[in-house]
């Protein structure tokens, strides 16, 4: 079976899954040539988007073995995605994942065509591909959230993926944020959710568990601005331990508390988490912006914004 009949395949299958149909959609997809089964890459998005646990194991000619351990993460890239472990003949079962997403598919689109509305609140969900439905899902809207500015409940949302270390990053950060947190977000009509893609280097990541512990004091984007205000050359061995604990002295923060946070590795696993978020939805570099199922790369003008913002509104919530 060619690539394209797989994927027409697992589309027709969604179109008619009901919660019984689970196992019957699982056979339709591995079989009978589950060996060189690819799925979609769009498919892959979802299967992070919508789906982050672990499914029941399912091997097929010893293909899918279920990998084990708190070492295993994945590595993606674009649509590509291999293993990054520290036990290399274990693979993780990211396909399977993807059922799940579709079975969540399925049913947002019966009750996206009784309501008319799209998925997370915002227009174009209805009928769109796989990878412009996990992008509309990538909003969290957690009230109380410090990774966030604007309400929970904005008509909407643009998640931000950036690197600390990053110079389009500093760009954007310092010319072209302000007048949008004060246009779009002072006013309600906009959220900004960020998320971490440090790819650079090790000081990218040191910066971002930094940033992450900062904000468990509700100084998120104080430490934010100010690692942008005091960039460097990249993994030039400005960003340390103490350069960083010296940026929260700086702030205020409380440093007993912020060490430890800093330390802690469920901030590195978000951290990494945010990454592979990212590469699934298909940002390859930095910034990187998510409006309403549209991907806008690169630190654009404020006209840019406005327009994808204004494209969204168009078409309501």
């Amino acid at each position: 079976m060619t690539r394209e009949a797989n994927i027409a395949t697992q589309e027709k299958a969604a179109q008619h899954l009901n919660a019984g149909d689970i196992d019957a959609f699982v056979d339709t997809l591995f079989a009978p040539d589950c060996v060189d089964h690819d799925p979609a890459p769009g498919h892959v998005a979802l299967a992070y988007t919508l789906s982050r646990q672990a499914v029941p194991s399912r091997e097929c000619s010893g293909r899918w073995p279920t990998p084990s351990g708190p070492d295993r993460h994945l590595a993606v890239t674009g649509s590509e995605v291999s293993e990054s472990t520290t036990h290399p003949n274990r693979r993780r079962r990211v396909w399977l994942g993807g059922l799940i997403a579709l079975v969540v598919l399925a049913v947002l689109g019966a009750v996206s065509a009784t309501s008319g509305t799209g998925s997370a609140g915002q227009a174009g969900a209805v009928g769109a591909d796989p990878g412009t439905q996990a992008r509309l899902a990538a909003a969290r809207r957690i009230p109380g959230d410090p990774l966030a500015l604007g309400r929970p409940d904005a008509p909407v949302v643009i998640s931000e993926w950036g690197d600390f270390q990053c110079p389009f990053c500093r760009a954007y950060t310092l010319n072209t944020e302000p007048s949008l947190v004060r246009q779009y977000v002072d006013s309600g009509r906009v959220r900004v959710e960020w998320h971490d893609f440090a790819y650079l280097g090790p000081e990218s990541e040191l910066a971002a568990r930094a940033a992450r512990a900062a904000g468990r004091q509700g100084r998120f984007w104080q430490y934010h601005d100010a690692l942008y205000r005091q960039q460097g050359r990249e993994n030039s061995g400005a960003v340390t331990d103490a350069s960083l604990t010296a940026t929260a002295r700086s702030l205020g923060l409380d440093l007993a508390r912020f060490q430890r946070d800093y330390a802690d590795p469920a901030i590195a696993a978000q951290v990494s988490d945010d990454r592979e978020l990212g590469a699934a939805l298909g940002v390859t570099g930095v910034p990187s912006f998510v409006i309403g199922g549209q991907m806008i790369v690169g630190a654009e003008p404020l006209a840019t914004f406005h327009q994808a913002i204004d494209a969204v509104g168009d078409h309501g919530r």
